[in-house]
């Protein structure tokens, strides 16, 4: 494995602190959502800007006509609030070639620290991965994440707890297809996942100390994902398994809590003890039970089922679903184990 990364190459500038305003006296482009900006200007009354945008989705249509107005203004841009507003931001400061500053409103995602956007076509139904601007710069505010559910924040580590699956099936498709794979790598990722248990407690109270400890989590993901050149270490069967269902529109749940729920269901079915994964996922307070998640039964079950099919159609990458053929009957057995119902 080479190693030619500098650090200023792969993040942007973090700062933690509580005071948005040690950090810039610039005037900014911001957009935000109105519940997150309520939050923000009760803190910073009077906090000024060239100009407000808010974005309900990010959707092409929505995203499209503050493209339009944004590349006819002056100054960088500032993006408060979740991934959905980040996202939107990071593709307009791409398209702009502004400066993008960002005040995340909870600790959801890793949309932070990306040089991608994921934008909802309303169309075609579809979500699609565009070239985005990497913040230049990221403030975590502490009180601001501190206010926010700790449900938001804790299902940031779905995409940290999904490489002790992940990592696997990389191992697993070099053994079957000859695909490369970097066993230290694999290392460091499971290494991560195993560095989530000593510090759950606090997670899982929105601690100041738990809340750092998402951060830094999200931050350590995200450079195994560079150095592995791809999200390799981080995306695999447990991935499919989420990307079915929020392709499918069925449920209510955030990203990271359909992901902790495919880590429990493909551990199983990759034939490993799933009783340690599940401690840890319910140690850390990630929603993860389908009744939780507004799934129904019936649904969990026809969908986890079609999971072989969904991999062969698309031609997939390779995982423990391209030799493990489910049936209902299997599901529903994996479920009552993993669920412990």
């Amino acid at each position: 494995m080479n190693i030619d990364y500098k650090i200023h190459d792969i993040f942007p500038q973090i700062t933690v602190g509580r005071d948005f305003r040690e950090m810039t006296a610039e005037t900014f482009i911001i957009i935000s959502n109105e519940i997150v900006y309520g939050i923000f200007s009760k803190k910073y009354p009077g906090f000024p800007c060239r100009r407000l945008f808010y974005l309900n989705d990010n959707t092409f249509e929505e995203i499209e006509p503050l493209l339009a107005e944004i590349k006819t203004m002056d100054g960088p841009i500032l993006a408060i609030g979740g991934g959905a507003v980040i996202d939107a931001a990071k593709y307009i400061a791409h398209e702009t070639g502004k400066s993008l500053v960002v005040v995340p409103g909870a600790v959801t995602t890793d949309a932070f620290l990306t040089p991608v956007s994921v934008i909802k076509n309303t169309r075609t139904r579809v979500e699609e991965v565009c070239r985005a601007k990497k913040p230049d710069r990221v403030y975590f505010d502490m009180d601001i994440l501190e206010g926010a559910p700790v449900r938001y924040n804790v299902a940031g580590l779905g995409d940290v707890i999904s490489m002790y699956t992940a990592a696997y099936d990389w191992r697993l498709a070099h053994q079957k297809t000859g695909e490369p794979f970097d066993p230290l790598l694999a290392e460091m990722a499971m290494g991560l996942v195993k560095s989530l248990e000593p510090a759950a407690a606090e997670i899982a109270k929105n601690s100041p100390t738990g809340i750092k400890h998402i951060i830094d989590a999200l931050t350590a993901e995200f450079f195994i994902y560079n150095l592995a050149g791809g999200n390799r270490p981080e995306v695999g069967s447990e991935h499919l398994f989420a990307r079915l269902f929020e392709e499918n529109h069925i449920g209510n749940f955030l990203h990271g809590e359909i992901v902790a729920l495919g880590v429990l269901l493909m551990t199983y079915f990759q034939g490993r003890d799933f009783r340690w994964i599940r401690m840890l996922i319910g140690g850390l307070g990630i929603n993860y039970k389908p009744q939780t998640l507004g799934i129904p039964t019936a649904d969990l079950i026809r969908l986890t089922a079609s999971l072989n099919r969904y991999v062969q159609e698309r031609n997939l990458r390779y995982t423990v679903l391209n030799q493990c053929l489910l049936t209902e009957q299997d599901v529903k057995q994996g479920l009552r184990e993993v669920l412990g119902e």
